[in-house]
């Protein structure tokens, strides 16, 4: 599974040490040297992921806007407007996205979204059928309420995230629903040690995004040899100016190679 953590601007060239792909944000693409980085990125011929910055605006930037990211960028996926935790609105971004610009474009992602369990279920099934590549969000609300029942409201919805989704994923995989032949991305990280599970073992899982160790870095949390206890609300776009101390980088560098170790790289 290839891994990629979202970094500041400051650190975008050293994050090509780190990364095994690259992956833009859509909103940012007016910030000229954040832009120019991933373009020259798809020049020297590493793959890039141009998000739709849902999880940044709670939903998806305009087909137009994208349409024109990817005309400029050329990346080798990219994530279609969808609408977090709302099945119908995602449903019909990609169909409107679909009429638009069907077909035009290879490497098309849809996002499984829903208010419950039954209508991630759905999403997940519809965008089988449809996309390119299937992301599975860590952030969706309801992969396995019940699993947590008696537990404080905090730690339940760090816990029903990372452990949600994995138990969605078994479930489908159980059920026969799950698609062993379309590549996945896992979309963002609450607990690094999620990804110890043997279940991403499977080379459908294909690659992966969270900016984690960084925004922990920044903020002056080390990684113990789980990760985190907790996690931070602090989204990396809202700190792509940030210009790392050497305390912080030192920090940054080795929470990476701990989520490294963490999953077995």
């Amino acid at each position: 599974m290839l891994v990629s953590h979202e970094v500041p601007k400051a650190l975008l060239s050293k994050s090509r040490d780190w990364n095994d792909y690259d992956y833009a944000l859509l909103h940012l693409k007016p910030n000229k040297e954040y832009w120019d980085f991933y373009k020259e990125s798809v020049g020297l011929g590493r793959k890039v992921l141009l998000d739709n910055s849902a999880f940044e605006l709670g939903a998806g930037m305009s087909n137009e806007k994208l349409a024109e990211g990817i005309e400029d960028l050329h990346p080798t996926w990219y994530v279609v407007p969808d609408t977090l935790n709302d099945l119908h609105k995602t449903i019909s971004s990609w169909e409107s996205w679909e009429k638009d610009f069907g077909g035009k474009y290879k490497g098309a992602i849809g996002c499984v979204q829903g208010s419950t369990y039954e209508e991630v279920i759905e999403c997940y099934k519809y965008f089988s059928d449809k996309a390119d590549k299937i992301a599975i969000p860590v952030a969706a609300v309801n992969y396995a309420d019940n699993m947590f029942e008696g537990i404080d409201s905090a730690t339940k919805i760090l816990e029903r995230r990372w452990l949600g989704r994995t138990f969605l994923i078994r479930d489908l995989m159980n059920r026969g629903i799950w698609n062993f032949n379309k590549p996945h991305h896992l979309l963002g990280c609450t607990q690094a040690i999620e990804f110890r599970d043997p279940i991403y073992q499977y080379p459908c899982f294909d690659t992966l995004d969270t900016s984690n160790p960084i925004v922990a870095g920044l903020e002056g949390e080390p990684y113990n040899q789980f990760g985190l206890q907790n996690k931070s609300k602090t989204k990396l776009a809202d700190l792509i100016e940030a210009k790392p101390t050497d305390e912080q980088l030192a920090l940054i560098e080795g929470n990476v190679q701990i989520f490294k170790n963490i999953i077995g790289r």
